[in-house]
């Protein structure tokens, strides 16, 4: 772990109140309710954005500036107790000491006044139509944008972190070398498969070249491998009876949906405002119901969650309060009841020949989808480490070396969009949440059976080992105590190979 020394080095020393454990539990106690109210304000005002009914958006970055911690007491308490962690006895005070060590960290990049400033201004652009006067072109918002990047690595390094990417993999639960060790597991994993199906691309059609758009003509087939979709009015009482089905009580649970046209790429966005007893969520009204599913899925964590204790509980408005690669792979756990045999049964037209056709081209097709996400998340990690980079020459080489693309892509990517400025090195969460997800529904199916879609047990084994505990546990340990292994690829890949 690394500590956030160099700033607890100016203090000088400090009484020795938080020394003694139970003052110091009084003081968590009294942080955890800053915290929670910080979250909850945010949580209701961000809703109150997506839904359309914020009359002046400025009031968030109002409310961001409101403190939610006591800064100074919580570094004096680091400075103490950090170096001697592992002696803690009280495992509840340890999990929060760790969680209030990551936030801090975290806000010591992301809330340094200049990069505050420069995310905000970017954010607000981000959302603002073309034809506004006063809009900065394209090539300036480029320009704040690799600022912004280079700010974040620059401040993460003089707080002691080797980069912000390394910040935010380590204060969100992932260690740098695995996260490189997984993504090469899963190259080494996909890339057999993935040559074929273009070599068999190239043939059919008579390529001497692969361009981008080539490609797409094997990803296709992946999304045209989920269910069809329901008539729109058909969908609430889908997710109903799935959930019914499984042992929640739909109906009964604090989970609030509405429909709005969102900032692009946004299908759905869920807010946990007050958990566990309030969960908003907004989609786009064109979204399919797997999107729903996604953010219902969310919603499930929220609102099953009993941990008393607000810092674990997984508010999401401040870096460092969730394990995101868990929230993503509980969310997808959710969406992915749609590509289960018997749920597809139940709920759709489909005849079982063409069910089993669905899930084999799913299979199938599966290494696209994953060598797709490969190319993103490099893209990603490449210019949060040099944000100074050539992005069009880095695209060709990753193109390349992820796609087999042959020819540049003429469309150009832009630095300055809504996940490199608000959801920083974050595309790896939903590329492993492909593997959280299938984990879990192979783990169910193999305790209960095939019918486990149908049989209210689910819901209690996921209430004990997923959702009650909120932060409690590391993400690895969570699936381990339930599936018996951490992140598991190779056997994901060892099933859609079957």
């Amino acid at each position: 772990m690394i500590l956030i020394g160099l700033q607890w080095q100016a203090f000088a020393q400090q009484a020795e109140w938080y020394e003694n454990t139970t003052n110091l539990s009084r003081f968590l106690d009294r942080q955890d309710v800053l915290f929670e109210n910080y979250s909850v304000a945010l949580g209701e005002t961000y809703y109150a954005y997506y839904s359309g009914t914020l009359e002046d958006a400025a009031q968030i970055e109002v409310l961001k500036g409101n403190p939610f911690v006591e800064k100074d007491s919580m570094e004096a308490v680091f400075r103490f107790w950090m170096p001697q962690i592992s002696e803690v006895r009280d495992s509840l005070m340890q999990r929060r000491l760790v969680q209030w060590h990551n936030i801090l960290a975290a806000s010591m990049v992301n809330n340094s006044p200049e990069i505050k400033a420069l995310q905000s201004e970017l954010e607000r652009w981000l959302n603002t139509a073309d034809t506004v006067n006063g809009k900065p072109s394209k090539e300036k918002l480029e320009e704040m944008a690799v600022e912004l990047l280079s700010k974040r690595k620059a401040t993460a390094k003089a707080i002691g972190f080797p980069g912000y990417i390394e910040l935010v993999l380590m204060v969100t639960g992932i260690q740098p070398e695995a996260i490189q060790y997984w993504l090469d597991e899963m190259d080494t994993l996909s890339i057999v498969p993935y040559r074929e199906m273009i070599t068999e691309m190239k043939e059919k059609n008579d390529l001497d070249q692969v361009g981008i758009q080539d490609v797409f003509r094997i990803y296709f087939p992946y999304f045209q491998s989920a269910p069809p979709e329901p008539e729109k009015e058909e969908r609430e009482a889908i997710l109903s009876g799935t959930l019914n089905g499984l042992g929640m009580k739909y109906e009964e649970l604090p989970i609030l949906k509405r429909e709005m046209i969102l900032p692009p790429p946004m299908g759905g966005q869920g807010i946990a405002v007050r958990i566990p007893d309030n969960f908003k969520l907004v989609v786009n009204p064109g979204v399919g119901l797997s999107t729903v599913f996604h953010e219902v899925g969310h919603g499930l964590a929220c609102v099953y969650n009993e941990l008393p204790t607000p810092v674990l509980k997984g508010y999401e408005w401040v870096a460092g309060g969730t394990m995101p690669v868990m929230a993503e792979g509980l969310a997808e756990w959710s969406a992915g009841i749609m590509q289960n045999r018997e749920w597809m049964k139940k709920y759709t037209d489909l005849s079982d020949e063409e069910i089993a056709s669905k899930i084999a081209d799913y299979k199938k097709y599966t290494p696209v989808n994953i060598r797709f996400w490969l190319y993103n998340v490099w893209l990603e990690l490449e210019i949060f480490n040099n944000p100074e980079i050539d992005v069009d020459s880095l695209r060709t080489s990753l193109l390349k070396r992820y796609l087999l693309v042959d020819k540049p892509s003429s469309r150009p990517h832009d630095i300055a969009n809504s996940m490199y400025i608000s959801y920083p090195v974050y595309n790896h969460n939903y590329l492993f949440a492909e593997v959280i997800q299938w984990q879990i529904h192979h783990e169910l199916e193999k305790r209960l059976g095939p019918g486990y879609l149908f049989n209210p047990e689910t819901a209690a084994l996921m209430r004990e080992y997923f959702y009650k505990d909120g932060e409690y546990y590391h993400w690895q340990e969570k699936l381990g105590r339930f599936t018996g292994n951490g992140l598991d690829i190779r056997g994901y890949f060892d099933w859609i190979n079957r």
